[in-house]
């Protein structure tokens, strides 16, 4: 799918669409998106609240599973490693660049990033191949 279509499937996420998420490119291998740096997503100390950011990793790293795959998919597992805070940027951006594609199994490499490039968390996130092929439900 290109960028146009993984919005268009995105937005049936309405926890996705809750946080603004946006997909901004996508290849054969990867996909970014981008989050809005808001209130509502920080925690007390004015960076972006660790869950939100784990959402956004696994919202995007899932899309490049199921773009990949052709399939529906659910996360096996994913970990994260909070580098500095995610703040003073406009946009929080995650990268996910596929790993490896199996049968059943998508694995992911994500990164997390501000609007200078500076880097906030890396991360890996698994995905299960659920076998319902995307296309066919739309």
């Amino acid at each position: 799918m290109n960028v146009e279509k993984l919005n268009e499937f995105n937005s049936k996420n309405k926890f996705a669409m809750y946080c603004k998420l946006e997909i901004t490119d996508a290849g054969d291998d990867y996909v970014t998106g981008r989050m809005p740096f808001e209130e509502n997503y920080q925690n007390r100390y004015g960076s972006m609240h660790g869950g939100s950011v784990y959402a956004m990793a696994d919202t995007i790293g899932g899309l490049l599973a199921a773009n990949v795959s052709g399939h529906f998919v659910t996360t096996v597992d994913g970990h994260m490693s909070y580098l500095a805070p995610a703040m003073d940027t406009e946009y929080v951006y995650c990268k996910a660049k596929l790993l490896r594609a199996g049968n059943k199994l998508v694995y992911t490499d994500i990164k997390i990033y501000g609007d200078d490039d500076k880097l906030f968390c890396t991360g890996n996130f698994n995905y299960y191949n659920m076998r319902g092929l995307i296309s066919e439900s739309e």
